[in-house]
């Protein structure tokens, strides 16, 4: 199969390529079942967009329920052993662990070697919920489930256990319902037009 090294920005060439891209799009004419999948998709758009509306208001009442909870109180020192903002300046020594896992060996100091790191008070690498919009996009992200067992550690260790509650119902309401109800609308129109 030809390959070129490099390809030219609006060549022929390039052209040729996004056409060998879509040529897994042929399924769709090959395949009469994928055909009425994707008229079915279609058919019940209106449905959908309102299942949309309704995550997108969920996450809404969610995201701002969340910032009036927690909103401002998530930040820390990079330094654990600091706990208050005033005594975060400096630097520090930091261990540097290759996975996420941090192993402790008889050799402490050479298995892990240190460097030094400016004490920094931040939020959570990823998500805030310091304003709606990052409140939203955490939550959005929670959708998937990927990383919602890191943000209910993080409310758990900085806030305490009452505001885990907040993430397991909208994991709950939003996850479990909301998502259900977005497949079951799919299903039930495919099923309604055969």
């Amino acid at each position: 199969m030809w390959m070129p090294r490099h390809v030219e920005i609006n060549s022929f060439a390039q052209l040729l390529m996004i056409f060998r891209a879509m040529r897994p799009l042929r399924v769709y004419t090959l395949v009469p079942h994928i055909r009425r999948v994707v008229m079915e998709f279609f058919r019940g758009f209106k449905e959908i967009l309102l299942v949309t509306i309704l995550m997108i208001v969920v996450m809404f009442i969610f995201a701002s329920f969340g910032v009036q909870i927690v909103g401002g109180k998530l930040a820390a020192c990079n330094d654990p052993t600091i706990t208050s903002r005033e005594n975060c300046t400096g630097i520090f020594w930091q261990k540097i662990f290759v996975t996420r896992l941090e192993v402790y060996g008889k050799d402490d100091e050479q298995m892990h070697p240190k460097i030094l790191v400016p004490r920094v008070w931040t939020n959570p690498r990823n998500f805030n919920f310091d304003h709606v919009g990052n409140a939203m996009l955490a939550l959005f992200e929670t959708l998937s489930y990927k990383g919602w067992n890191v943000i209910r550690d993080i409310l758990w260790s900085r806030q305490g256990p009452w505001a885990v509650v907040f993430i397991h119902i909208y994991v709950f309401i939003g996850c479990m319902i909301g998502l259900t109800l977005f497949v079951g609308v799919v299903i039930a129109n495919y099923t309604e037009n055969r």
